[in-house]
């Protein structure tokens, strides 16, 4: 049985704050992959990723109460719109091995073609680079 009652004041105030912190998260991580891409984790700083975009400091702190934590949320998006990728590139697949060549070949687009590997190729240099140092270590390199 379908539930046809209608929603709550209460809930749809809910729904859309929803809706808005998931904006506005949104636009701080990717404007914390542009001020990456440009200046590197050593010269990103929260007020760059601020002015990128467009938000004061206490939108940061509402999403992010420690800085590393907005480089894992970018890092993390950035993973789940790869595997997005493969598992695009692998649908048409009939049967297991053409879905493991299709799989090959998208892996192999971070290689070989420019625009896919614009994005995950940096992330990847900087998380190699900065791989022995605890979240605390990167905080600071954040502020």
């Amino acid at each position: 049985m379908v539930d046809i009652s209608p929603v709550s004041p209460r809930r749809a105030r809910l729904e859309k704050d929803l809706e808005h912190d998931l904006e506005e998260e949104g636009l701080l991580v990717e404007a914390a992959r542009i001020v990456l891409h440009v200046k590197g984790v050593s010269g990103m700083t929260v007020r760059d990723v601020l002015a990128q975009a467009n938000l004061g400091t206490r939108a940061f702190y509402r999403h992010f109460r420690v800085q590393g934590r907005a480089g894992v949320a970018m890092f993390t998006r950035a993973a789940a719109e790869e595997a997005e990728r493969l598992k695009q590139r692998m649908a048409p697949a009939t049967d297991p091995r053409a879905a493991v060549i299709a799989w090959i070949d998208g892996r192999l687009d971070l290689a070989f073609d420019r625009r896919i590997a614009a994005n995950l190729q940096y992330l990847s240099t900087e998380a190699q680079l900065r791989r022995r140092e605890t979240p605390a270590e990167l905080s600071l390199r954040l502020t």
